[in-house]
C-alpha cells in the first residue's frame, strides 16, 4: 500500500512539472501596424478589445508578417509579460490571413 501510494506521489509532482514547464500557444487576431519611433520601430498587432502586442518571430515569419500591415491577421505563439514596461510580446509560430467578420 505503501509503494502504491509512493508511486502515485511521484506521479503527480512529475506530471505537475511537465504542465509546469510547457508553453500554452494562442491565437491572437487584430491588425498589424508599425508603432514606436524611428529608428526604435516594432511590429505590433492590436485586437478588437485594443490590446497590444508586440511581435517577435523568426527572420522569415517577421517578413511575411511585414508584408501583411495594415491588414487583418491571425497569430498563433506564446505570449510573455515583459517584467519591466508590462508589455505583452507575442512570439510567433503561425500566421494566417484572416477575414473580419
Amino acid at each position: 500500500m505503501k509503494k502504491n501510494i509512493l508511486i502515485v506521489f511521484l506521479l503527480v509532482i512529475f506530471s505537475s512539472t511537465v504542465f509546469s514547464m510547457s508553453k500554452n500557444s494562442v491565437t491572437v487576431e487584430g491588425y498589424i501596424s508599425t508603432y514606436g519611433n524611428m529608428p526604435f520601430t516594432y511590429l505590433g498587432i492590436t485586437t478588437s478589445d485594443d490590446e497590444l502586442y508586440i511581435i517577435e518571430a523568426s527572420e522569415k515569419i517577421m517578413d511575411k508578417i511585414e508584408n501583411l500591415k495594415g491588414t487583418y491577421i491571425k497569430l498563433t505563439g506564446t505570449v510573455r509579460i515583459d517584467e519591466n514596461t508590462s508589455t505583452k510580446i507575442l512570439t510567433v509560430t503561425k500566421v494566417k490571413k484572416s477575414s473580419k467578420l
